[in-house]
C-alpha cells in the first residue's frame, strides 16, 4: 500500500481526476447489437450482472456446499444463498465508497479553486437492486450538511463512482467454478489434472464465464465486458507446475486455454499491466465479511459451536490460526501474531458481541423512588493474599461475579439458540466489518484505487474469526468423513468417464469427441463436466455409475 499512502499522491495539480470508467471497458469480445430502447433504461454493466444471475452455472449453486453438506438442511446456507449474501454486503461497500470518494473529490475540487464544477453523486435511479429494480428515495446516500461542493442526489453524471451493478455481479460469479464436495473437490479435480494444467475454483470461473456458459453467438461464454471479467480476477497468474508434496490447488485466476482472452483484459482495461479493481478488491472483502460471520451463525445453529468456546480455544487451533495470519497476503501485516494475541482477540470479539446483545434484553423500568444502593467501598478489589486464593473480599463482591457470570452464560445461551439473538450479532459484525472500510484513490487512474480497512485490529478480528470457524468447524471430524467421502466420488468418476466417455451427456461428449487425441483437452472436457456438478447430482451420477438403483428412462 505505499504507494497509496496519500490519497491524491503523484496527481499533478493542474491534470483532471480521471473517471472511474472508459469506453474500453464496455467493450465486449464479440459485438452484440442492441435495441434502442434497451439503450435507454440498462447500462452494459447491468447487462453482465443480468447475465450471470440468469446463467445455469449461477443455479446450480443452490446444490454446492458452503459449511454444511447441502442436502443436510434446507435452513443452512448453501453456495447460491452465500453468493447473494456477498452480493448484498459488496453493494453496501460501494455505496459506503462512494460517498467517502465524493467527499475525496469535492475536497480536492475546493482546495483547487474549482468550485464552478462541484462533483455531485449519481441518480439513484441508476442504481439498481439485486431484484433488477430501482432503489427509492429514502436509500439515496446521506451527504452531510458541511460538506465540500455538497450538492442535490438527483442531479449526476456518474463518472467517478464504482458501479453497483459490476460490484453485485462480481459477488455473484465469485464462487461459480467451485466444484461439489466443497475444497476437497478442489483438491480432487487438482490432483486429475496435475499434469494438465491443474484445477482452482477461482480458474474454473474464468473458464466458465469466457468458454463453457453460452451467450450470443455461443464461443465467448457468457461474453461479459472486459471490465466485468476483470472484476473476477483476483490474481496475477495461472495455476504453476502440480506439486506432489503439497497436493491443494495453488491461488489462480485463469488456466493457459484462456491466456489470450485475459491478456485482452490486462492490456485494454489495466492498460498492459495488472492491477486489482475497485470492484475486485470489493468483491474480496465483501466474501471474507459474509464467509466469517455467516459461517459463524450456521455453526451455532447446527450446535458445531458454542459463544463461550471463543473464551477456551484449544492450542492447536490458536497455533493453527497463527500460522495462517502469517501467511497474510498484504504483505505481513501479522507476521509477529501470537497464540495469546489471538486468544486475546476472540475473547475481546466475544464480549463485545455479548455488550451488544445486552441491548436486546428488556430492561425494567427506572423506578425514581427507589434509590440505587452504594456499592461497599473497594469490594471489586483484591489483597495480595485474596489474589492467590481467588476468594473476593465480601459476599457482595462475589454476588456481583455470580450475576454477571449468570448474565454472560444467559445471553450466551440465546445467542446460540435464539433466531433474533443470532441474527443481531451477525448484523453487528457485518456492520463493523463494512465500515471499517476505506477507499484510498489514485486519481490518476481511479480503477487503480485501493479499497483497505482503516483499523488493523478490527481486520485481524475479522480475519481471525474465518480460520477459527475453518479450523473449529470446516476440519472437524464430522465435516471431514463427508468431504472425504466426496473426495473419492470425484477422483474414481474422473477415471470411469475418462475411459468411458460415452457416459458423458450428449454436449460434453461432441466436445470430446472434436478434442482427437489430444489427453489435455480430452481431461479438461471431463473436469469441466465433473466441476459443474451439484453435490446432489454427483452423488447420483456416481451411483449409477457403480450399478446403483435407478431407471434408465430418468435423465440424468
Amino acid at each position: 500500500l505505499g504507494h497509496f499512502n496519500s490519497p491524491f499522491a503523484a496527481r499533478n495539480k493542474t491534470s483532471p481526476i480521471m473517471e472511474m470508467y472508459r469506453i474500453c471497458d464496455a467493450i465486449r469480445r464479440h459485438a452484440t447489437p442492441r435495441s434502442q430502447t434497451s439503450l435507454e433504461y440498462r447500462g452494459e454493466f447491468a447487462i453482465d450482472y443480468s447475465r450471470v444471475l440468469h446463467s445455469p452455472s449461477f443455479r446450480r449453486l443452490a446444490n454446492k456446499t458452503q459449511l454444511f453438506p447441502s442436502n443436510e438442511r434446507d435452513f443452512m446456507r448453501n453456495r447460491l444463498t452465500h453468493s447473494l449474501e456477498v452480493a448484498s454486503i459488496g453493494k453496501h461497500i460501494t455505496r459506503l465508497i462512494n460517498v467517502q470518494l465524493h467527499q475525496q473529490i469535492c475536497k480536492e475540487q475546493t482546495a483547487e479553486g474549482n468550485s464552478s464544477t462541484p462533483y455531485k453523486p449519481p441518480r439513484t435511479t441508476t442504481s439498481r437492486s439485486p431484484a433488477g429494480g430501482s432503489t427509492s428515495a429514502s436509500e439515496q446516500t446521506k451527504l452531510e450538511p458541511d460538506s465540500p461542493g455538497r450538492a442535490s442526489v438527483l442531479d449526476s453524471p456518474p463518472s467517478f463512482y464504482v458501479d453497483e451493478d459490476l460490484v453485485q455481479m462480481a459477488c455473484l460469479a465469485h464462487d461459480i467454478g467451485h466444484p461439489p464436495f466443497g475444497h476437497n473437490g478442489e483438491v480432487a479435480l487438482h490432483e486429475c489434472m496435475k499434469d494438465f494444467g491443474g484445477f482452482e475454483g477461482n480458474a474454473q470461473t474464468t473458464r466458465i464465464l469466457t468458454v463453457l456458459e453460452k451467450k450470443d453467438d455461443g464461443k465467448h461464454g457468457l461474453n461479459l465486458t472486459l471490465r466485468g471479467l476483470a472484476a473476477v480476477l483476483k490474481y496475477e497468474k495461472m495455476p504453476p507446475t502440480f506439486n506432489h508434496e503439497s497436493p491443494k490447488p495453488p491461488k489462480a485466476s485463469w488456466y493457459a486455454t484462456e491466456s489470450d482472452c485475459i491478456q485482452e483484459v490486462i492490456d485494454k482495461v489495466m492498460d498492459h499491466n495488472y492491477c486489482k479493481t475497485v470492484e475486485c478488491q470489493i468483491m474480496e472483502h465483501a466474501d471474507d465479511i459474509a464467509y466469517a460471520t455467516h459461517d459463524l451463525e450456521d455453526s451455532l445453529k447446527a450446535t458445531f459451536l458454542f459463544p463461550m468456546d471463543m473464551l477456551c480455544v484449544e492450542d492447536r487451533i490458536l497455533e493453527s490460526i497463527v500460522e495462517e495470519l502469517k501467511k497474510d497476503k498484504w504483505n505481513g501485516r501479522w507476521s509477529g501474531a501470537s497464540s495469546e494475541g489471538v486468544r486475546s482477540c476472540l475473547e475481546s470479539m466475544y464480549y463485545n458481541i455479548i455488550d451488544e446483545l445486552e441491548k436486546t434484553e428488556v430492561q425494567p423500568p427506572n423506578n425514581p423512588e427507589i434509590e440505587p444502593k452504594p456499592a461497599a467501598e473497594d469490594e471489586d478489589e483484591w489483597t495480595e493474599s485474596e489474589q492467590k486464593t481467588k476468594r473476593p473480599r465480601s459476599f457482595a463482591a462475589q454476588r456481583k461475579r455470580n450475576t454477571d457470570a449468570a448474565t454472560n452464560y444467559t445471553i450466551s445461551q440465546k445467542w446460540a439458540k435464539n433466531s433474533l439473538y443470532r441474527g443481531k450479532a451477525t448484523s453487528y459484525l457485518i456492520s463493523r466489518y463494512v465500515e471499517n472500510l476505506t477507499i484510498r484513490p489514485n486519481m490518476l487512474n481511479l480503477y487503480r484505487s485501493i479499497v483497505a480497512p482503516l483499523d488493523e485490529g478490527i481486520d485481524m478480528e475479522l480475519q481471525v474469526l474465518k480460520i477459527y470457524v475453518y479450523e473449529k468447524v470446516i476440519r472437524s471430524h464430522r465435516i471431514q468423513v463427508d468431504e472425504t467421502s466426496g473426495y473419492h466420488i470425484l477422483i474414481e468418476m474422473f477415471k470411469m468417464i475418462y475411459v468411458r466417455p460415452s457416459a458423458l451427456p450428449e454436449d460434453f461428449r461432441q466436445i470430446f469427441d472434436s478434442c482427437g487425441d489430444c489427453e489435455a483437452t480430452q481431461k479438461r472436457v471431463v473436469c469441466d463436466f465433473i466441476a459443474s456438478m451439484s453435490d446432489l447430482y454427483a452423488r447420483e451420477f456416481y451411483s449409477r455409475l457403480r450399478g446403483g438403483t435407478g431407471s434408465v428412462l430418468k435423465s440424468i
